[in-house]
């Protein structure tokens, strides 16, 4: 993130009644009153009734500088919060209005899908080598790739010359046939053409330990959603007590980053008779939270409990040799997978949107790419993805774009609920931290008008 980037952000953190549509829709307005047209704001929300209920109050507002009525309801709402915030040009606003139901406002994955429909000619698909990629066939499509995923690992290991690679044979005296093509192809779908393209080795137990840490944040984050009580309960037991560093760090707020002696603590709570680890335990134990050992997934439940001096250095050895063939086997297999999903129409959110960051990323970009928006708006920022991040790191800053868009992101990172579908919360603290170093306009909502 530019210094110049951070100073166009705006970042509001907001719990759920605080009003985050409202703000929305302020922020919204004032785009439009300062000359940006509804065509160049994007508006990301997490579901299309969201999307639709941002269009219809910016529409209602619109049409009152034109003299319509504002609907029985409404009025307060539009005088106390929205009424500064329009423009009135009324040229202005009749364009606006007539651009408005066709404006990128909507989910990620609706948004996705404009902007390669529009930009078709310029999609690839980039398969992990420098500099390449794979052009899709028109119409874009989306469907089910994972079978054209194991035909295209299938055929990487079964050539028709018959020279098996090494890693094949290597991998199939550790797995049978099906289990090395569904490992193959899960890293082929799951790791981006960046990650796919490196080495990346276990360093002992040390690093293994690291790996359960960077999975704690999200896990610890959806503990005190759903389980508010946990410190409290469990100091009953004098386990916090004892484990002094995790109760600093828990009076803290559980920033990152994650002591070590976190794993210390989660050992002792699971070692009480306490109900509430029973709960706890499941949340360590869901599949976003799984480590991968190469040979097997191991559960962050797991690995927490596990005491890292007892971790074999040989053990650690042979899981890192079945990795890297495995994601080396992938690597080989992944531009024929790809040019297969591509020619076939194939592809799903996750890989559209790889192509949309490609899109957005690589050199030589057209001028209508670079000039086509001039803002992006997200909500419920903490339920994206890694993946969903990058796009939008993309599009703030496309190649030779000497004009940073405006940004605005609302979210609440205590408030994520599709942690399963690796959403990632912790996205919203980064973005909080580097508009705070950049200059960006930090807000926090705080009252809930839903409460009595």
């Amino acid at each position: 993130m530019t210094m110049k980037t951070a100073k166009n952000m705006t970042v509001v953190s907001a719990a759920a009644g605080t009003g985050k549509t409202t703000r929305l829709v302020k922020e919204y307005l004032s785009l439009l009153k300062g000359g940006i047209a509804p065509g160049q704001i994007i508006a990301i929300t997490f579901t299309r009734k969201a999307a639709a209920e941002l269009v219809e109050k910016v529409s209602i507002c619109l049409r009152h500088i034109l003299d319509e009525p504002i609907p029985a309801g409404f009025e307060t709402e539009f005088e106390e919060c929205f009424s500064q915030y329009v423009p009135e040009d009324k040229g202005f606003v009749r364009n606006a209005l007539f651009e408005l139901p066709n404006a990128p406002a909507g989910t990620i994955d609706s948004f996705v899908q404009r902007l390669l429909a529009e930009f078709a000619l310029e999609a690839r698909l980039p398969t992990g080598r420098a500099n390449d990629g794979v052009w899709l066939d028109l119409p874009i499509g989306q469907g089910n790739i994972q079978e054209i995923v194991e035909a295209a690992v299938r055929a990487e290991i079964d050539p028709d010359n018959g020279a098996v690679p090494e890693e094949a044979s290597e991998l199939l005296k550790n797995m049978g046939l099906q289990e090395l093509l569904k490992n193959v192809s899960n890293v082929i779908l799951t790791m981006s053409a960046e990650e796919i393209s490196k080495d990346s080795n276990f360093a002992g137990s040390q690093q293994l330990v690291n790996l359960a840490l960077n999975k704690c944040p999200r896990a610890f984050s959806a503990m005190r959603v759903e389980i508010p009580d946990i410190f409290t309960g469990i100091k009953a037991a004098g386990v916090l007590k004892r484990v002094e560093p995790v109760q600093k760090w828990a009076e803290a707020g559980m920033k990152e980053p994650v002591p070590i002696e976190a794993m210390s603590w989660y050992a002792a709570v699971m070692a009480t008779t306490s109900t509430r680890k029973d709960n706890l335990c499941k949340i360590f134990q869901r599949p976003e939270y799984l480590i991968d050992l190469g040979v097997v997934k191991m559960t962050l439940d797991t690995l927490m409990q596990i005491n890292p001096k007892s971790l074999k250095s040989k053990d650690l050895d042979e899981c890192d040799r079945i990795r890297r063939f495995t994601v080396a086997l992938a690597r080989r297999a992944r531009a024929r997978a790809y040019t297969m999903a591509a020619q076939a129409s194939a592809l799903d959110h996750d890989l559209l949107t790889e192509v949309a960051i490609d899109l957005c990323t690589r050199d030589g970009i057209s001028e209508r790419l670079r000039h086509r928006f001039k803002a992006l708006l997200v909500d419920e920022v903490q339920d994206s993805s890694p993946r969903q991040f990058r796009l939008y790191d993309a599009l703030l800053h496309l190649p030779g774009s000497e004009d940073s868009l405006k940004s605005f992101f609302v979210g609440d990172s205590r408030q994520s609920i599709y942690l399963f579908r690796g959403a990632e919360p912790a996205g919203l603290t980064d973005l909080e931290k580097q508009a705070r170093q950049g200059g960006g306009a930090l807000e926090s909502l705080g009252m809930n008008f839903r409460s009595t």
